[in-house]
Parts: C-alpha cells; structure tokens; sequence
C-alpha cells in the first residue's frame, strides 16, 4: 500500500470527515442492535467499493481516487468514509418510518445531498474525473440507497423473525 504523494486537501478532508462521522454516530441515540449496525455498516461499505473497483479501474477508468491512480493508504480510509453515510441514510428512514411517497422523496432527497457531497469530494481533490460527470452518479445513488433499504428490510426481518424481542 503506498503512501500520499503529499499530504493535502483530501488527505485532511478523509481524515476529518471519518472522525466527524464516527463521532456523529456514537453521539446519536442508538436506533439498531449491534448486530444490525455492524452489517449496515459493512454493506454501506462494500458496496461502494465494489462500484468503484468496477468503473475507476481499467477497463473503464472514469475517475482516480485521491493522489493517483495506484492504490494508497488514503484510498483504504476513504472505503471507512462510506459506511457513516449509508447508517445516517437508514438512521433517518428508520427513525422518520417512511413510506411511499415520503420514501420515495427522501431517496431523491438523499441522492442529491450524496451527488453535492461529492462536489465537496471533487474540490477537495479526492475524486479526479476522467470522463465521469456528477451527473451519472445521481442514478447511481438511487439505486445504491434503493439497495441500502432493500438490505435493511431484509436483515430487519430476519432478525424480527429470531429475535423478536431484541429490536426497539
């Protein structure tokens, strides 16, 4: 695993940004059994990385991630960096109940805040686009969060089913 040509700009918004969330998370009330949140936390994760081994590698090679286009250290704190945002995106869905057409908004609403996220990426020099545009990644989003709440649906279920008393 390589080091950080320099440690800059994406290197420090990583950095912050990971401690930032993870410190959201324990700050807020619990929501989900452990055994919930590890999974959520780890289908938030490879998800991500599976998309993004698939279209910002050859064949494909739309963007780089952070200094270059070889693997570095940063690039493997960037995959901790993604599961905060799927736990809030269930975190809220759970908390609010949302169905139909709330759901619905709030997946569109949810996309749009990921795809000005990675505005915020681009500026802070995590992302290079190399034929990718913001804009493809809007659909991208609705179908990863879509996942996300087909996930979390389906482990909350079998949970329910072998431990009803457990979940709150």
């Amino acid at each position: 695993m390589n080091s950080p040509q320099k440690f800059d700009i994406n290197e420090w918004f990583i950095i912050i940004g990971l401690l930032g969330s993870i410190i959201l998370m324990i700050l807020l009330p619990k929501r989900f059994p452990h055994t919930i949140t590890v999974l959520i936390l780890m289908f938030c994760m490879v998800t991500p990385i599976i998309l993004d081994t698939m279209i910002a590698t050859k064949p494909f090679d739309f963007y780089d991630i952070n200094d270059t286009s070889k693997f570095e250290l940063f690039d493997f704190l960037l995959w901790f960096f993604y599961a905060p945002f799927g736990y809030f995106f269930l975190y809220g869905l759970d908390k609010w109940n949302l169905r139909s057409l709330r759901l619905l908004i709030y997946i569109i609403v949810s996309s749009m805040v990921a795809v000005g996220f990675e505005f915020l990426t681009l500026k802070a020099h995590i992302f290079t686009f190399n034929g990718w545009h913001s804009f493809y990644s809007f659909p991208i989003y609705l179908v990863v969060q879509s996942a996300y709440i087909a996930f979390y649906i389906w482990i909350k279920n079998l949970f329910l089913s072998t431990n009803p008393s457990d979940l709150s």
